[in-house]
């Protein structure tokens, strides 16, 4: 069962290329299908750039139809593939790809750690005190409430807090 998952799996791999392909495929179909709801979104948001204010969705859909066509439901579609596109995919190949490599990273990692553990060296030179907690166990939360690698993500709460008396 083993040997069948993983020819199953090598099968189904794609190259990072592929993946940019893929990626650029999908965001390129999702742009087209959505840029139309956008337009009239944005058209009666700002209630036509002409000063003319739609009466709903349905009276936008059929004055944009009547007075521009229906290109003007696309009219703004070049640009915004050209910025979503490369981004959807290259983000999408990097998704691809770490998933395939990340367990045989983890794999790694794991028989260096019981390689450590066997010798004697049970503590990892990243996590302080014993490599079975994480940096979130090595907090005491009944004291404080931000842990101090943390807190630059609060810093306006803090300085909140500060100014009350409460603690940071």
């Amino acid at each position: 069962a083993t040997t069948a998952a993983t020819a199953t799996t090598a099968a189904a791999t794609t190259t990072p290329l592929q993946d940019v392909l893929l990626g650029a495929a999908a965001s390129s179909i999702s742009v087209c299908v959505m840029i139309p709801f956008d337009t009239i979104k944005v058209r009666m948001t700002t209630n036509n750039g002409r000063g003319i204010a739609y009466r709903g969705i349905t009276d936008a859909v059929r004055r944009m139809i009547k007075e521009e066509g229906f290109v003007a439901f696309y009219r703004g579609l070049p640009p915004r593939l050209a910025s979503v596109v490369p981004m959807t995919a290259i983000q999408f190949a990097i998704y691809e790809q770490a998933k395939i490599h990340l367990p045989t990273i983890q794999r790694s990692f794991d028989q260096w750690r019981l390689r450590r553990q066997e010798e004697g060296n049970n503590k990892l030179p990243f996590l302080p005190e014993n490599n079975n907690k994480s940096p979130w166990d090595h907090w005491d939360w009944g004291t404080r409430h931000t842990p101090p690698w943390l807190s630059f993500l609060y810093a306006g709460d803090a300085a909140a807090a500060e100014k009350k008396g409460a603690p940071s």
